[in-house]
């Protein structure tokens, strides 16, 4: 019970009671007659509320008043419901000095109000309810109940047998009456005013049935709860989107049997070694093993700082705390997005569709869920959007935080830089006669990437250019092919979704993601050109983010009915997790796990294990310490010089060539050894193919 000041006890003056009327012509005499032998000895009034009633219920209620002075009669010509029917029951019973509200089935039953107002006269509390005892109904309806008022009890520290069944002073009821809440209990629940309850058992229904079906019970108890919610869950709309991506994304991290592949190999173990020798060796353009020796930490240097970082924490040696990491950072970057769409001039309709079709993208989900920097990019360059929203909006702080995050959003990835030279752009357009300030926070918030391009240039050159391709002019065709997950029905949706948001996005909107889009994919087309070709569909993950704001705005303003819009809405949404269901059958990108496994399963003790390669070396490394311990003692990585002196070596390398294998250095060294392949098995992934091989002399 809340605490409150003294009360005035109120049943020594006039006591009205309310009573709601739908389909009761049958009990309505009954019920008064029951009241007339309950409150014989005080001063009372009835007020029955007929709320447009098909029955007689009308007839009989003014037959009531004529022969009686205490009953009064409001007729509804509209059906509002049993709670606003209360509340013009109350309203017109204003000069009274307590209030009883009760239903007129004769399931609450009137010999109990009494007690209800005696207990109110005692003082120290503004309602006092009848708690509901009894099987009055049936299991399901009872069940259903008792769970709707725990849920309102826990919004509102009511007592869990809470309901409409209350005797209310003064406070109660103009706490009712100003609340203008979907029911008496919430309005008294969420003024948090003085209550108490005692135990009534509620009797079963002696005519007809109730008024409430099961549709209209679910109703009514959806709209109290949620006008109930705590304040923070009013802002759920925005990071609900977040939740989306945390469950996919922790399906795709905890579900599939994938293990690592060599980028996330390279970033858990560079990470996981001291700060001081990560920096060093992006410093002098080394390596931290031997055999990375010409592969230094410096293209993704912040990343490793930052997994660096997140390591020390302390969480297991596994596969997942890195992929959780960049997972967590993409989640909160999607409620960021969702959030600065609506600040731009979205609707919030179109900011929560932006944020779903981005959380149940398969690109996205397929980079921000592996252990590499993709996460912290759309994070960062979700924030850069803000930046620029609140900028606009000549919020204070905006400009900060657009340099602030452009400046982590280039860190992250080195291609996301576009990205946040297309926001400036759309600034530029959005508000030229401020365009200065803007143009210059962006190109202080790209001097860090420079730097960390010249440090890459100066110790590793243009390694990453033999990843890349050339689309022969048809980047835009592309991008939009792998933001669609490879699916045919999805591209469809995506084109014809982000031309209607090219044509009929609400203005800011439309801007900002159109620059978000085109400028980088803009540049990369020039520079594929004139320089080389520059294309990696992961590179562009952070400026395709414009294309799902975009396709959100098209979804919703593609039409003015609201049910078409949100038809179309749920088909953009659902047209993207469709396509995104494919991850779950996707071939790995490497099978170094499943390499591990083959070989643990055969190993005995002085069996040598081979590494002939860095990439199979990394992947070895990894799940020999995570995974297979007992491998660890005969374990061998490069530089390796000389074939082991043991009778079973297992080799594992890399190279195929056309399917076939092809000599490397190893073979020499175990041929010379005087040393045979027994046994051979080809793990084909969709980046590395692994080739283990089993030696015997």
């Amino acid at each position: 019970m809340s605490a409150t000041t003294d009360l005035v006890p109120p049943a020594t003056g006039t006591v009205a009671v309310v009573v709601p009327v739908y389909r009761n012509a049958a009990t309505l005499p009954a019920l008064l007659a029951r009241l007339d032998a309950a409150l014989a000895g005080r001063v009372w009034r009835l007020r029955l509320v007929v709320d447009a009633s098909p029955d007689e219920s009308a007839e009989v209620a003014r037959d009531l008043a004529a022969a009686d002075p205490r009953v009064a009669v409001t007729v509804l010509e509209h059906n509002v419901g049993q709670h606003r029917a209360l509340e013009r029951g109350l309203d017109s019973e204003s000069d009274a000095a307590a209030w009883v509200c009760l239903d007129a089935d004769l399931q609450d039953p009137p010999e109990a109000v009494p007690a209800l107002l005696d207990d109110l006269g005692a003082g120290g509390a503004d309602a006092v309810f009848a708690g509901r005892r009894g099987a009055y109904e049936g299991r399901l309806r009872r069940l259903t109940g008792v769970a709707h008022r725990r849920a309102v009890a826990l919004l509102t520290g009511l007592p869990p047998d809470a309901g409409a069944f209350l005797a209310l002073g003064p406070r109660g009821r103009d706490t009712v009456l100003d609340a203008r809440a979907p029911s008496l209990v919430a309005a008294v629940g969420a003024a948090r005013l003085a209550v108490r309850s005692i135990p009534v058992a509620r009797d079963a229904r002696s005519e007809g049935r109730s008024a409430w079906t099961a549709a209209a019970r679910a109703r009514q108890s959806l709209r109290t709860l949620w006008w109930l919610r705590p304040a923070w869950l009013s802002t759920a709309w925005w990071w609900g989107p977040a939740l989306v991506a945390l469950l996919l994304g922790a399906v795709i991290v905890f579900g599939r049997a994938h293990g690592l592949w060599y980028d996330e190999f390279f970033s858990v173990e560079v990470s996981r070694r001291p700060l001081a020798e990560i920096l060093r060796a992006a410093w002098e353009g080394r390596g931290t093993t031997w055999y990375l020796r010409d592969v230094p930490p410096s293209y993704n240097l912040p990343w490793y700082v930052l997994a660096h970082a997140w390591l020390a924490l302390g969480w297991p040696d596994a596969d997942w705390p890195l992929r959780v990491l960049s997972l967590l950072a993409g989640a909160a970057g999607i409620t960021v997005l969702t959030r600065a769409v609506a600040r731009l001039g979205g609707s919030r309709r179109t900011a929560l569709v932006a944020g779903l079709a981005v959380a149940a993208n398969p690109l996205v989900l397929a980079w921000i869920t592996e252990a590499r920097p993709y996460g912290v990019a759309v994070l960062a360059a979700a924030g850069t959007t803000l930046g620029l929203a609140r900028w606009l909006d000549r919020a204070r702080g905006g400009l900060t935080l657009f340099g602030l995050a452009g400046a982590a959003t280039g860190l992250a990835h080195w291609y996301a830089l576009l990205v946040v030279a297309g926001l400036a752009v759309a600034g530029v357009l959005l508000a030229p006669r401020r365009a200065p300030a803007l143009a210059a926070v962006a190109v202080l918030a790209a001097l860090p990437t420079a730097a960390l391009v010249e440090l890459n240039l100066r110790t590793v050159g243009d390694r990453n250019a033999a990843l890349l391709y050339d689309t022969e002019g048809l980047m835009p065709l592309f991008a939009a092919w792998q933001w669609s997950g490879t699916d045919y029905g999805t591209a469809l949706v995506v084109g014809l979704f982000g031309i209607a948001g090219l044509l009929r996005g609400p203005g800011r909107l439309r801007v900002v993601a159109a620059c978000w889009v085109t400028v980088p994919v803009g540049l990369l087309l020039l520079a594929e050109e004139e320089l080389r070709p520059v294309y990696e569909p992961r590179y562009l993950l952070v400026a395709l983010l414009g294309l799902g704001v975009l396709t959100a705005c098209g979804a919703v303003g593609m039409t003015a009915s609201r049910r078409g819009t949100a038809v179309l809405s749920v088909l953009l949404v659902a047209a993207t997790l469709a396509a995104s269901t494919t991850m779950l059958r996707v071939t790995p990108r490497e099978r170094a796990d499943e390499v591990a496994a083959l070989i643990a399963a055969a190993h005995r003790p002085g069996d040598a294990v081979v590494a002939g390669d860095r990439q199979s070396a990394l992947g070895l490394e990894h799940y020999t310490r995570t995974r297979y311990p007992a491998m660890a003692p005969d374990l061998r990585v490069p530089p390796v010089y000389a074939a082991p002196d043991a009778p079973v070596v297992w080799y594992v390398r890399v190279r195929i060539i056309h399917g076939e294998t092809g000599p490397v250095d190893g073979d020499v060294l175990l041929l010379r050894a005087g040393m045979r392949v027994e046994g051979q098995w080809f793990l084909q992934g969709t980046w590395t193919s692994l080739v283990v091989q089993r030696w015997v002399r």
